[in-house]
């Protein structure tokens, strides 16, 4: 009897949470019919902030990890688990302007960094994104400016274009979580403004080219003006800042 009872209050808490989240799938600020998402079933929409349209599965047994892994082999490559509680006041509640708290300063947001040759976002990366999201829809009325970079390896070309794919990975996340692409302006620098030395003394050094494979989040404000101290500044050791 005892282990029938810890079974029953097991697939009760399981039932608890599970009904508590959702694979969002993607979101889009355009309409589309959910019959377009083949290979998938049962995608449900629901029209949220900014006029932004978010697919979403929430039948599904497990971690729903199963699913997310069959939309992105599907192309949905930033389907994600949403909490229902914050996706349904997402979806049907306009944040009121508020001014930032203490909190807000004490969390400020920092650069996201790549890997060599990489434009894939790190877990910490997605963490430092969920975090610009969250002031974006608080605040309305705030924009974001995405700036991508990349070290000195490979040609100005090609660093040119990865650095647009870098910002394309930091701009589709927050797509994907409903911020309005009016909302996001990005610009791409490939390896022409490097925060530290690329190498020093002629020799290649791996902690200066990580420094400048980066994208800087930065929030700027109604009449157009970036949001000093929002945004904590990257530090760079002395011996790899580069002076001028």
């Amino acid at each position: 009897m005892k282990h029938l009872f810890l079974l029953m209050l097991s697939m009760a808490l399981f039932i608890q949470i599970h009904a508590q989240t959702v694979v969002q799938i993607t979101a889009y600020e355009t309409q589309v019919p959910t019959s377009d998402f083949v290979g998938l079933e049962n995608v449900k929409v629901l029209k949220g902030q900014n006029d932004i349209y978010h697919y979403y599965i929430d039948s599904y047994t497990g971690d729903g990890q199963d699913v997310i892994q069959q939309a992105r082999e599907a192309g949905y490559e930033y389907a994600m688990i949403v909490n229902l509680a914050d996706y349904k006041n997402c979806c049907n509640i306009r944040s009121a302007p508020r001014a930032p708290s203490s909190q807000d300063r004490i969390n400020k947001l920092k650069s996201i960094f790549f890997g060599f040759d990489k434009s894939s976002l790190r877990p910490e990366s997605k963490h430092q994104l969920d975090l610009l999201y969250q002031i974006l829809r608080d605040h309305p009325e705030y924009n974001t400016e995405l700036r991508a970079h990349t070290d000195a390896k490979g040609s100005e070309e090609y660093n040119r274009a990865l650095s647009q794919r870098r910002v394309d990975s930091a701009k589709n996340y927050l797509l994907a979580k409903g911020i309005s692409s009016s909302r996001i302006s990005t610009n791409t620098y490939g390896e022409g403004t490097p925060i530290a030395k690329n190498d020093l003394n002629g020799a290649d050094t791996e902690e200066g080219r990580q420094l400048n494979r980066r994208v800087e989040l930065l929030v700027v404000n109604s009449s157009g003006s970036i949001l000093n101290g929002v945004v904590e500044e990257i530090e760079v050791p002395d011996y790899l800042k580069n002076r001028h």
